[in-house]
């Protein structure tokens, strides 16, 4: 008990001779000259607000009597992008022209302007007006100086108009931290929308709103009572469920269909390029900036199709092939998706079946998939830097996902957009083979963007027309025409 005792005093005289030691000054000092010292300041771009935010980091020291004060930041209003004050584009009218004179594809063209046109807060209106012959039309309007300020056109129209300075390119826009499309929104986009109407050289002639697609109809029903569960994974598959089903029409009791049941093969170019990349070329160098039509890969493409005709496991028609398509006269057809609707109706004709078919994507030697895509592209036309801000921010809206909804809904398209599909529930349930066909969308390869592949086309287009019916010595010599063709339109294409 009394080690205790004395262990308490000892305590208390320790407790206050530490006391007595902390003067009055040393007490103030510690209370009041604390300080928060900023050691760095970050700008912050906010698209959405349309603001930049200056947030500075602080650092503070360590105090038991203030707590650290919190530094708002500061917003200060963008006026100015890409040169252009934001005050300028307000109330700005840009024309846009298209070609869909009537039907759902115009009557959805103009539910999108009227939607634009409403909501956005710049007060820009979008006028619409329908050309026929729009790109004659629009050289003629450049020379008159009354040009449009968004148009619709091939990729390769696009870059023809762009050596010539007539659009921009969309990078300005598309890379813009202000106005242009975030790294998530890249992301949101399938790789061949951003890949369309890009030239080798690196500019983006266009943009597309929608996407369309080359692939094949395949007649799943029949496909199973001739013995194949799954639709061919490679282009050798392919072939022997064709030649299965030719042979099935030629031995059955109705002549009338003797020579058919196959594949319908037509040499389009859409066709011709969507087998190119399966088989894993696409018709250029290596470096993307000419034609290369004598490759080995391309010469296999030949072969292949030469083989499917000559053992009579292809065959061709007179007209588009709905007809034989819905009547078990061919289990294979290359169209396009745009199609669609001309192939439901023959299946609602007189003499079609009720099979399933679906949309597959092309095969390649090694299992390699690929479908030809095709964008419905917009081009801005460089009319003032105010116009060329409102257009793309009209452009940028039609990429939304509201908009893409309703331009799909009315249109038939595939969306630009990888990530709308929620949005689209109803349209896929209501078009079984339409939605077979948007999980092919990441299979999709675009066409070269190179002003020369306008004529070029129809060279490749002869090309594979006379494949078919020369005898297969002949074929290098043939492709190396083509190539000698498609090298010298393409001399001065950029």
């Amino acid at each position: 008990m009394l080690k205790k005792k004395w262990a308490f005093v000892v305590l208390i005289i320790f407790l206050l001779n530490a006391c007595n030691s902390i003067t009055p000054e040393k007490t103030i000092e510690s209370t009041q000259t604390e300080t928060i010292t900023p050691v760095s300041e970050t700008t912050i771009l906010t698209e959405d607000e349309g603001i930049i935010e200056d947030e500075e980091e602080v650092e503070t020291k360590e105090s038991t009597k203030i707590p650290p004060t919190k530094i708002l930041p500061t917003k200060t209003p963008i006026s100015k992008v890409l040169g252009v004050e934001i005050s300028d584009i307000e109330g700005t009218t840009i024309e846009f022209w298209h070609i869909w004179t009537y039907g759902d594809r115009a009557e959805g063209m103009l539910s999108i302007a009227d939607e634009f046109n409403a909501e956005n807060k710049w007060g820009i209106f979008v006028e619409l007006d329908i050309y026929e012959n729009l790109e004659d039309d629009f050289r003629t309007a450049i020379q008159s100086g009354e040009s449009p300020n968004v148009v619709l056109a091939y990729p390769s129209v696009l870059a023809s108009w762009y050596i010539t300075e007539n659009v921009v390119d969309i990078n300005t826009y598309l890379e813009n931290p202000v106005v242009g499309l975030t790294e998530e929104e890249k992301l949101d986009l399938y790789q061949s929308a951003l890949d369309s109407a890009m030239i080798p050289s690196g500019f983006q002639v266009g943009f597309p709103i929608s996407l369309s697609t080359t692939v094949l109809f395949y007649n799943k029903t029949w496909a199973e009572e001739l013995g194949y569960e799954n639709a061919p994974q490679t282009s050798e598959e392919l072939k022997e469920q064709a030649c299965a089903a030719a042979e099935a029409n030629n031995v059955d009791d109705d002549v009338g269909n003797d020579g058919t049941g196959g594949m319908v093969f037509y040499p389009g170019v859409n066709n011709i390029m969507s087998w190119i990349f399966a088989f894993g070329d696409d018709g250029l160098t290596e470096d993307g900036t000419g034609y290369d039509f004598t490759s080995q890969t391309i010469q296999e493409v030949a072969i292949y199709l030469k083989e499917m005709w000559d053992e009579g496991c292809s065959f061709s028609t007179e007209t588009y092939p709905n007809l034989e398509f819905a009547t078990r006269k061919a289990l294979f057809t290359m169209r396009s998706s745009a199609d669609l609707h001309y192939q439901l109706a023959a299946f609602d004709g007189e003499g079609a079946t009720d099979d399933e078919w679906v949309l597959i994507a092309f095969p390649g030697p090694d299992g390699n998939k690929a479908i030809n895509t095709l964008g419905q592209t917009l081009g801005i036309v460089d009319t003032t830097p105010e116009e060329n801000l409102a257009a793309w921010l009209f452009l940028k809206y039609f990429m939304s996902s509201e908009a893409q909804a309703t331009w799909v809904e009315y249109s038939g398209f595939y969306p630009v957009r990888n990530d709308i599909k929620d949005l689209l529930e109803d349209n896929m349930t209501e078009n079984p083979q339409w939605s077979t066909g948007i999980e092919l969308l990441e299979y999709g390869q675009v066409e070269t963007s190179m002003s020369s592949w306008g004529s070029v086309r129809w060279s490749v287009f002869d090309a594979f027309k006379d494949i078919v019916y020369s005898s297969p010595e002949e074929i290098p010599l043939i492709l190396e025409e083509l190539n000698n063709t498609a090298v010298e339109l393409g001399a001065d294409s950029k």
